[in-house]
């Protein structure tokens, strides 16, 4: 399900760049503003060879960009967004009794913010501007054990929210008038709360509905490459 999801993001990226070939470059130059899609390389790449379903944030988990900016001013618009989609069955066979684990996570991760871009040396575009981020993280694990006379149910789930955001720093290279590989480097302070739920021993609760508050900053250096087309 998961090559499934990545095929057809690649495939739109690839649509959209046809796309744009196929545009008049005249019209095009009339424009009063420049629109831009892109895919991060390196969550694409992660997302199809990871078996990694821990759900541990990334630390720059947009695998698509979207920005528009104005010609006239060099400001403009970006956004981002980024998810985390796994279910994973497990059955393994201990000394005694066969446990069966399953595995679900739901993560999204989305960002919206201003920028100034301006060329500061032949095909180098570099950009300032400041972000609003948000994370949404649902884990849950089951693990049961079916093998013996009294079977043995235990279940945990993490919810946790967060918002924030922070400075932040482009570098674009265009190869052409339509095609760029680019990096960022950004400072997020993230804010919310993470609460966690946990069932054992059949059913009975443990440590219900315990809420921690979330306060952190981190730094992303410049370390991802996104491939982006100019529509």
């Amino acid at each position: 399900m998961r090559m499934k999801i990545n095929v057809v993001l690649c495939s739109m990226i690839l649509l959209a760049a046809h796309a744009c070939f196929a545009q008049d470059t005249v019209a095009k130059r009339q424009r009063m503003h420049d629109h831009f899609i892109g895919v991060q390389l390196n969550e694409l790449v992660r997302q199809v060879i990871s078996e990694d379903i821990t759900g541990n944030l990334k630390p720059n988990p947009y695998l698509l960009t979207y920005a528009e900016n104005s010609r006239r001013s060099d400001f403009g618009i970006r956004a981002g967004l980024g998810g985390q989609f796994h279910k994973l069955k497990n059955k393994s066979a201990p000394a005694f009794f066969p446990l069966d684990t399953i595995s679900k996570l739901t993560s999204v991760q989305l960002r919206f913010g201003v920028i100034w871009s301006k060329s500061v040396y032949k095909n180098f575009v570099a950009g300032l501007g400041v972000d609003l981020a948000g994370n949404y993280h649902n884990e849950n694990i089951k693990v049961m054990e079916t093998g013996g006379s009294f079977p043995i149910f235990s279940e945990s789930s993490t919810l946790a929210i967060t918002y924030g955001g922070g400075p932040v720093v482009t570098l674009r290279y265009d190869f052409t008038q339509r095609i760029a590989l680019g990096t960022e480097a950004s400072f997020y302070y993230m804010v919310g709360s993470s609460k966690v739920y946990n069932v054992a021993n059949n059913g009975t609760p443990t440590n219900k509905d315990t809420e921690n508050q979330i306060s952190s900053g981190s730094l992303n250096l410049p370390v991802v490459l996104y491939f982006t087309v100019r529509i």
